[in-house]
């Protein structure tokens, strides 16, 4: 059987999307078997999807890795991975992709052609009212969904967080917690009603910073705190409000105020956990708590206060698994209870008005749910289902996909007031615009995993007395001084051990690295290993450039208990 003609990356088959081929693979090199095909970005892309597969029932699986740069030159592409199921990728115009497939189980007979197709993502103007999900990893964009029908509109390059909130004429608060300038935590960037950045906010925060609003044109934002958590206002402008008010704890994961601005709720302070408290903004003390725990329930984030002055709270168990949304009035009694079954409540969001509230739940084979129900009486006006993809690979076992393009798993989601136009690569808001997202990445955080950054300490932070820096190095990385490009370096560990309260509320593990056999050493860089519980937290760092002669290094100095079971590495090997 002779090759097909392109087994190596200056041989590789052009995309024309939409693409769609059966390959004979078995003339290619074995075991391997490997193809290329390669894909220049064009005006207007901003996603590219490639599913490369096998036939149903083969024992043939086909690795897919994407690279970006030129066929001589190229590096892994935000590590972007798949075995036989489709991967969606953000492309950058005037850009060229490179899609290697390979065979992954060389044991087994290669029973079944390559099946290989790919699209570009749609990329048309969304009513008021749509879904917006950003990605939880640095480097995926964010998706804009149908609320009719739950696929993927339009994707945009954005920062990838975890909590955000959004005025009525959709000025919006988001959390970029990889962002270039290096703080631990990430940091809070003011977007207009057109999804453009006009501001980052002079704010610092451990954790995830809970966003709220007033519901009409100021922002609250919170830090859960070493010694005792914070929360302050912000003008629509992004003026910082003049007060800083300090709880009786730390600790904060969500917060919603009154529509008369006169209190704060908020859950998460390590003085009553679950519980949801309240707090007097114009005299500054603590009030009666709005209610008490619920046993064997974890509260949802965001908490939602309706302009009636209404609380809504959700609440999920995770055995037997069952979650709700409770209504709370002001004084603390329960107004309404809106079962959800046994699902996985994931986050709610704010309608456009207050007839009605969104919540996002997980079902079982990666997928989402959103549902649109009326405060009255608990009727769900709408259902609509949609994907996800985690690190851009798609998370339902089941093939073929339900849909091209999804969402990722860990994120907050708004109810976007205005109407957006389609996303034109390169305007204000996107990659090379001035307000786009910035550089690569930041700490890793979430139960997806997080992302590097080009940032970190000069040095180490100073240990206080009394504590240990553990250290562990890795061995030289050195393929004959040929040169490597590192994507992605993971630290498997027990993540979530972090203390109630300081010291080691959210510790930090550290990774540095030599490029010259261990004599001189790159800046620290901090991701955390998991606030108490944060057990899905991963400690990843992405995009670590290229050495000859590399040496890792990982070492943490907070008073918790460390475990660290492993590490993995994802390189390539250069030419020269």
């Amino acid at each position: 059987m002779p090759p097909p003609p392109n087994t190596t990356a200056a041989t590789a088959t052009v995309l024309t999307l939409p693409f769609s081929a059966s390959l004979d693979v078995t003339g290619a090199a074995a075991p391997l078997h490997e193809v290329w095909y390669t894909y220049a970005a064009v005006a207007g892309d901003v996603a590219l999807s490639v599913w490369a597969h096998a036939n149903a029932g083969s024992v043939y699986f086909p690795e897919t890795v994407v690279f970006v740069g030129t066929a001589a030159v190229m590096t892994p592409h935000l590590d972007i991975t798949s075995s036989g199921r489709p991967l969606q990728m953000p492309v950058t115009v005037g850009a060229t992709y490179f899609v290697r497939v390979r065979n992954t189980d060389t044991t087994e007979p290669l029973d079944s052609p390559l099946l290989i197709s790919a699209q570009i993502a749609p990329n048309v103007a969304v009513p008021a009212g749509s879904p917006v999900i950003p990605d939880d990893v640095d480097g995926f964009p964010l998706a804009i969904y149908s609320a009719v029908t739950g696929t993927v509109q339009q994707f945009r390059p954005f920062p990838a967080g975890e909590t955000a909130a959004a005025l009525p004429d959709g000025v919006s608060l988001w959390h970029d917690k990889a962002p270039p300038e290096g703080p631990a935590s990430g940091a809070l960037r003011l977007y207009d009603g057109t999804l453009t950045r006009q501001a980052t906010l002079p704010w610092t925060f451990t954790g995830n910073p809970p966003v709220t609003t007033n519901r009409t044109n100021r922002f609250y934002v919170g830090d859960a705190g070493g010694a005792a958590a914070r929360v302050t206002s912000v003008t629509a402008a992004g003026a910082m409000g003049a007060t800083v008010w300090t709880l009786p704890a730390a600790g904060l994961t969500t917060i919603g105020v009154s529509p008369d601005e006169t209190v704060l709720y908020s859950v998460g302070q390590t003085s009553a956990p679950g519980a949801v408290l309240r707090w007097q903004l114009l005299t500054h003390v603590a009030l009666t708590p709005l209610a008490a725990a619920v046993a064997g329930y974890t509260t949802r984030d965001p908490l939602l206060v309706l302009g009636t002055g209404a609380i809504l709270v959700g609440y999920r168990r995770v055995s037997p698994l069952d979650s709700y949304v409770r209504r709370y009035a002001p004084d603390g009694t329960i107004s309404a209870t809106y079962p959800l079954g046994a699902v996985d409540l994931n986050h709610l969001a704010l309608a456009l008005d207050d007839a009605s509230f969104w919540v996002e739940l997980f079902l079982t084979g990666g997928q989402t749910r959103f549902l649109q129900i009326r405060v009255s009486d608990g009727v769900v006006l709408t259902t609509v289902n949609a994907v996800l993809y985690d690190s851009g690979v798609y998370s339902n076992g089941a093939l073929p996909p339900a849909a091209f393009f999804g969402h990722s798993s860990s994120c907050p989601f708004l109810i976007f007031p205005p109407a957006l136009p389609p996303y034109v690569p390169g305007s204000p808001g996107g990659p090379g615009g001035p307000g786009g997202p910035g550089g690569p990445g930041g700490p890793g955080d979430g139960g997806s995993g997080g992302s590097g950054t080009t940032g970190g300490w000069g040095t180490f932070p100073p240990i206080p007395p009394g504590r240990i820096r553990r250290v562990r190095r890795a061995p030289h990385l050195s393929a004959e001084q040929v040169e490597q490009f590192f994507a992605r370096f993971q630290l498997d560990l027990e993540a979530g051990v972090g203390n109630a309260a300081d010291p080691g509320a959210d510790p930090q593990v550290f990774l540095r690295w030599s490029d010259d056999g261990g004599h001189t050493w790159r800046a620290p860089l901090a991701v955390s290993a998991g606030t108490v519980g944060a057990f899905r937290r991963r400690a990843i760092w992405r995009r670590l450039g290229s050495s000859r002669d590399r040496v890792f290094e990982v070492s943490m100095s907070d008073p918790v208990k460390w475990a660290l079971l492993a590490a993995s590495l994802l390189a390539a090997q250069g030419t020269s």
